[in-house]
């Protein structure tokens, strides 16, 4: 079952060439410490040109709440603008996507359409051939945040829907 690309509800208005957005309800920008001006429209637009499921960009976005630079805990990737660090998430989710099913044989997505518990831990502590995004116990995580990633991401994630 591959995931939809359509899912943030873009749609074509009367034929008027104007392209709607849904509504990423449970995102709320407020919670950030550096929120973007058009983030909940960004995430919708990028996740539906690149197919991964906003909600789980948006549950990422929440559970990193980075500061300039770090904005979704992407590093190493030269990417320092918010705009870039989402093009770096969701290139990267994507990456995920495909190592997943071909280190488990298993595909990401549940029967409900969301990417599985199992497929978001593999995200945080990566699988035989890559890292992960947010392993407990790495170098670059001091005070331990990690630890929380996992619980983090799946509360945002399942308080996420997106409406059109």
């Amino acid at each position: 079952m591959a995931f939809k690309a359509n899912i943030g509800g873009i749609t074509d208005i009367a034929g008027s060439g104007v392209d709607t957005l849904g509504r990423l309800i449970g995102f709320d920008p407020s919670r950030l410490t550096h929120p973007g001006a058009n983030e909940e429209h960004d995430i919708l637009a990028v996740s539906a040109q690149s197919g991964v499921d906003p909600r789980f960009i948006a549950a990422i976005r929440l559970a990193e709440n980075g500061g300039p630079g770090k904005q979704y805990g992407v590093l190493g990737i030269g990417a320092n603008t918010l705009y870039a660090q989402l093009q770096g998430a969701v290139n990267t989710i994507k990456h995920f996507l495909s190592a997943y099913t071909n280190d488990t044989g298993t595909l990401p997505v549940g029967d409900d359409g969301r990417y599985t518990p199992d497929f978001i831990y593999y995200v945080a502590n990566g699988g035989p051939s890559h890292g992960g995004w947010a392993p407990i116990g790495a170098s670059n995580d001091p005070n331990h945040l990690n630890e929380n990633w996992i619980s983090n991401v799946l509360n945002n994630y399942y308080a996420t829907e997106v409406i059109s």
